[in-house]
């Protein structure tokens, strides 16, 4: 630990004793070092300040050794050599560059490539392959050890955590769904080796990892020895113990560039840039399905800034890590001013970073190896365009960062007409690009009005103009005065876009292809796991069991409505995509009820129908439909008025699906509803597009809604804009005005699937008298399974509804997958809930009582 104001100040007077009061995470010299490097520290004591609140979860690990490896280590009352002398592990094979008296990278021979192995017992080290392959996503140390049958006072993971990182960084980024479609080899370009050029053998756990792929590592980095740049390294065997008598020890050497047998692990050393190496390596073999650049360091290297640009123009994800969540968020802020995009994943705490701390961290916050990670990627989402900013005649000009061209400008002249054509005249934009980082790059751009939508493309460094001929009426013209063109960029080039649009295309397809990409996406942007389930993934149901009010939680993975569904998913932060609610009438018959349901002419209607042709129908849906069954809480059934519900239900059947208030039960506020690059103006700019394409679709989804909110009637889009503005508001204020369940529409009430349970909920008496305040129409499926409203208690589930293995705090009945419901049954109902909530993924974080 240093002063935090050297080389800001004079030279420093002593230790760093004084530590900040208010984040406690940096500490100083004397009163005058920590005064005068307030102005920097300001900007970042608050955050460190928050990063100081989690550093009990950066120490938990589950190991029997924990204590020492972190707090002790951290305090200095341990030492990793002490650590490893205790074991007989210290300066011993590929343990000697764990601590700082050991060997450095440079050092390595030729021959050093041949290990020592674990030098420990065969009992304590996975010196051998597993006793069965990986039936479910890895997420802990704890998974890792019970899967390998290694016990918890075993220190591998000091060194596993190179190979399990590498994991995990496939599994977040989406790709773990992915691998076995992957036919020939999976390829891996690994940037900035240094202690593992001497811990190379721990590599070959990947294949037990990834059983049946061949894995090829280019490792690449200036640390790699000269004399070893081009050295091809064939892992054809795990590393060995120290019993001689053990199996791994006949045949386990790593060898050279000749193997007896195919590898599972081959691994390639380049010295030098992955900038400058990049071509070389890519010569004669394909380019990477992922980069990963661990302990990555970012900010401290110059050398990153081309890399970076590198990875951006060949479109291949990068997952990169760090040592704290502090140089994470600097190394973000720079990727962003490069790249002129937010990261794809954000900065989350890697599981299987390694379990102990860095001795000499320049923060109190402790630090180790591949601590935390993130990562920047093209996929689906890529194929949104992200708004720049409106060009307006009244301001000079707006600049920005294209996906090619680094420095870009955009001014707009309005036209007069031509004098033997009377007319609204019309526009010109002017746009300027230059600078592009690479000579065969493209940006791709739409410009918008509600009135238009058109788009251009540039790859050459010089003036373009794009021309408004005419405008299409009086009101195109007022608006574009006041509100401008809106100029939006294809974040990926158009390239990226071509490669985005095959990556979103899968998620509709009824195909293996297709679930495996909805799959991927949900993994990548939501964190779920989709863990596999042992068979039988359908529950032999009693409909004794089942009460009325139970609800249904359904989730389609594939198809038209398994693509459908994810997207919704995404923008939502629900795990499920539509739901459906069970009735019993008064001769314990089970029915079910459902808004959504497809009859013989394809409309989207409200039914009621027997529970045995409700579940027909699913097991027969080929989107491979995942189904929980939400039982009420014994209090709440007692509340629930059954002939309520019934009258309820009765009133709506027939009536259309709620499309006129789906949209605005997800838009809640005016920024952080949106998940990037998603935002208001291209919602206004979609709607724009669909008025000028499907008058009746825009009129049903959205026209009625905003007629209501302004308590008009009839307007089209174009009138509600003029209307919107005449008040003083913007339009996406106009979309956060909450819906209200008793307004009627030209076709009656409208519900969406989960609108219509919760407003017979409020029918049938389970909200009592918060049911005036509080309006259903708002809810979307995840503020319905939050709600405090269901089973409780394990013991009270049918005996049918789980498997032994896999309790569950409600019933799963069908699906290949284990259902995830965060926050499932935490929140209890209260007025005006869910009116002003964010829903920004991959946490959807909310306050209470939004």
């Amino acid at each position: 630990m240093e002063c935090a104001a050297r080389g800001f100040a004079t030279r420093c007077v002593g230790p760093p004793t004084r530590r900040c009061g208010q984040c406690g995470a940096v500490a100083y010299c004397s009163v005058s070092h920590q005064s005068s490097h307030w102005s920097y520290h300001k900007e970042e004591c608050e955050r460190l300040e928050e990063q100081m609140r989690r550093v009990d979860l950066l120490n938990d690990f589950p190991f029997t050794f924990t204590e020492e490896t972190t707090v002790q280590v951290s305090q200095k009352h341990e030492s990793r050599c002490l650590f490893l002398s205790k074991r007989e592990l210290h300066r011993v094979g590929m343990w000697m560059y764990e601590c700082n008296c050991g060997a450095s990278a440079g050092s390595l021979a030729h021959d050093s490539l041949r290990y020592e192995g674990w030098h420990l017992p065969s009992s304590s080290c996975p010196c051998r392959g597993p006793l069965s392959p990986v039936t479910k996503q890895l997420c802990s140390w704890t998974d890792y050890f019970e899967w390998r049958k290694l016990p918890l006072d075993s220190p591998v993971a000091l060194l596993l955590h190179w190979p399990l990182t590498i994991y995990h960084a496939i599994q977040v980024i989406g790709m773990g769904n992915l691998t076995p479609q992957i036919s020939d080899e999976l390829r891996i370009h690994y940037l900035g080796p240094q202690k593992e050029l001497g811990q190379l053998g721990v590599f070959a756990e990947l294949q037990a990892l990834f059983p049946g792929l061949r894995i090829h590592v280019e490792l690449v980095g200036p640390d790699v020895p000269q004399h070893m740049d081009g050295e091809m390294i064939s892992l054809s065997r795990y590393s060995p113990c120290m019993e001689e008598e053990c199996e791994c020890n006949y045949s386990s050497e790593i060898s050279g560039n000749e193997s007896a047998c195919s590898p599972a692990v081959s691994l390639q050393l380049h010295r030098g840039f992955y900038h400058d190496r990049y071509t070389d390596i890519t010569k004669n073999s394909p380019p990477p399905h992922i980069v990963i650049a661990p302990n990555a360091g970012i900010v401290a290297y110059p050398s990153w800034l081309p890399t970076i640009e590198l990875i951006k123009e060949i479109k291949v994800p990068a997952v990169f890590s760090d040592y704290c969540e502090e140089a994470c968020h600097l190394a973000a802020c720079c990727i962003k001013t490069i790249t002129g995009q937010p990261l794809s994943l954000p900065i989350e705490l890697n599981p299987f970073r390694q379990p102990m701390a860095v001795e000499e961290s320049p923060l109190f916050i402790p630090c180790y190896s591949n601590c935390f990670i993130f990562a920047i990627f093209h996929n689906a989402v890529d194929l949104l365009p992200v708004f720049i900013g409106s060009v307006t005649p009244n301001n000079v000009s707006i600049e920005w960062k294209g996906a090619c061209f680094n420095g870009n400008e955009a001014r707009l002249d309005i036209t007069g007409s031509d004098r033997d054509v009377p007319g609204l005249g019309g526009g010109v934009l002017h746009l300027k690009t230059s600078k592009a980082h690479s000579l065969t790059c493209m940006d791709l751009y739409v410009f918008a009005t509600p009135y238009r939508i058109t788009w251009d493309y540039y790859f050459s460094a010089r003036d373009h103009t794009l021309n408004f001929d005419s405008w299409e009426e009086k009101a195109e013209l007022e608006y574009v005065k006041e509100h401008g063109v809106s100029v939006f960029l294809m974040p990926s080039g158009m390239l990226g876009t071509l490669l985005s649009l095959i990556d979103v295309l899968p998620l509709f397809s009824n195909t293996a292809w297709g679930q495996s990409a909805n799959l991927a996406f949900l993994t990548k942007h939501m964190g779920a796991t989709f863990e596999k389930r042992s068979q039988p993934w359908r529950s032999m149901i009693n409909p004794d069991d089942v009460h009325s009010g139970d609800f249904l939680a359904v989730s389609k993975i594939r198809g038209r409505w398994g693509g459908f569904e994810t997207l919704e998913k995404w923008v939502t932060g629900a795990f499920a995509g539509h739901t459906a609610v069970c009735l019993k009438d008064d001769l314990g018959n089970l029915w079910v009820g459902e808004s959504g349901h497809e009859n013989e002419k394809g409309e989207e209607i409200i039914v009621v129908i027997p529970w045995d042709e409700w579940w027909d129908l699913t097991l027969k849906d080929n989107s491979n439909p995942q189904v929980a069954l939400l039982p009420l809480h014994p209090v709440i059934r007692e509340k629930f008025n059954n002939t309520a519900a019934w009258e309820y239900a009765r009133s709506m059947l027939g009536k259309p699906y709620g499309y006129h208030n789906m949209i605005f039960s997800w838009i809640d506020t005016l920024g952080d509803n949106y998940p990037p690059p998603l935002d208001a103006h291209l919602v206004i700019s979609v709607m724009s597009m669909w008025t000028r394409v499907q008058p009746a679709y825009a009129a049903n989804m959205w026209n009625e809604a905003l007629n209501k909110r302004l308590g008009t009637e009839d307007l089209d889009l174009y009138g509600i804009l003029e209307e919107t503005a005449r008040r003083g508001m913007s339009f996406d204020e106009l979309l956060t005005i909450p819906e209200q369940d008793e307004w009627v529409y030209s076709d009656g009430k409208s519900t969406t699937c989960v609108a219509f349970i919760l407003a017979m909920y409020k029918a049938a008496g389970v909200f009592g008298p918060l049911a005036d305040h509080i309006q259903v129409t708002e809810f979307t499926i995840r503020d319905a399974y939050t709600l405090k409203l269901f089973e409780s208690n394990q013991t009270r589930l049918p005996s049918w509804c789980n498997t032994e293995e896999e309790k569950l705090d409600f019933c799963q009945i069908l699906g290949e997958y284990r259902m995830e419901l965060p926050g499932y049954n935490t929140i209890d109902p209260y007025p005006n809930m869910n009116q002003n909530c964010p829903s920004l993924p991959p946490n959807y974080e909310r306050p209470s009582k939004c």
